[in-house]
């Protein structure tokens, strides 16, 4: 009787030990049974702050890990054109394109593989502030300040009214006239701003003698010749192009200073 029960024992023990020499030897035998499915199509927004956006394996499988590969540890390789995107972050460079996307469980070999479809979903903002009293010089050049997340953006006037002061209507009379005009901002993937409407005082020069005057062409000195192919306006005179004109802070203020 005893001998039975030392060789059932022996039994036991010799079975146990060939199962953990079989997993000694074969490391990879608890992850055989990992499979990985990928979205094949995966639509993905940058990130509002950082105009970037990390691809996780999380956007791919779903879950992680999977249900059918609980014991996964999982690799992201992105590429684009066959190359290789550094830490699988996506910028704005990507925006519009279409990334590869590949799943790899480091502890089976087991992959898959998906699409990336990269998007900006951000409009720019408008800071719609009115500002202090501008000279005519200035309006031109007048930009509203913008923010944008990544970036690039066109700023384009959307309607524009001009009322002039007739020196009836109630305004001082260093105002020449009131520009209301509305902006928007419209990014790379045609977010566009909520409209911003601005209106304006326009300030006549305070002193004229601030402007500063082009050369004079007078005889004997720096006079042109009659004789000369200078450019003409349309009168025959020589053009303003030629003689030079009015600025006011090196703006000119010709031919539209508004």
């Amino acid at each position: 009787m005893k001998k039975t029960q030392l060789t059932f024992l022996q039994r036991t023990l010799g079975t146990c030990f060939l199962i953990v020499l079989m997993m000694m030897l074969n490391p990879l035998s608890s992850f055989s049974q990992c499979s990985l499915g990928c979205n094949s199509n995966v639509q993905v927004s940058l990130d509002n702050a950082t105009c970037t956006a990390e691809i996780t394996a999380e956007m791919l499988l779903g879950t992680t890990p999977p249900s059918t590969c609980p014991n996964g540890v999982f690799q992201v390789i992105v590429t684009h054109n066959g190359n290789t995107i550094p830490n699988a972050t996506v910028t704005k460079d990507h925006v519009g394109k279409t990334l590869q996307a590949k799943i790899l469980d480091t502890n089976s070999g087991n992959s898959c593989w998906g699409y990336l479809h990269i998007e900006d979903k951000l409009a720019p903002v408008i800071v719609c502030e009115d500002p202090d009293d501008i000279y005519c010089y200035e309006l031109d050049t007048y930009e509203p300040e913008v923010t944008e997340n990544c970036d690039d953006y066109t700023l384009s006037i959307s309607g524009e009214s001009i009322i002039t002061n007739n020196c009836t209507s109630g305004h001082p009379d260093n105002v020449l006239k009131i520009v209301t005009r509305t902006y928007i901002a419209t990014d790379k993937s045609g977010n566009k701003s909520a409209p911003c409407t601005i209106q304006f005082n326009v300030l006549a020069v305070a002193d004229l003698d601030d402007i500063d005057a082009p050369i004079n062409y007078l005889f004997p000195v720096n006079n042109l010749q009659c004789d000369e192919n200078y450019d003409e306006d349309e009168d025959g005179n020589p053009h303003p192009s030629e003689t030079g004109v009015p600025t006011l802070d090196g703006v000119p203020l010709w031919p539209n200073p508004s």
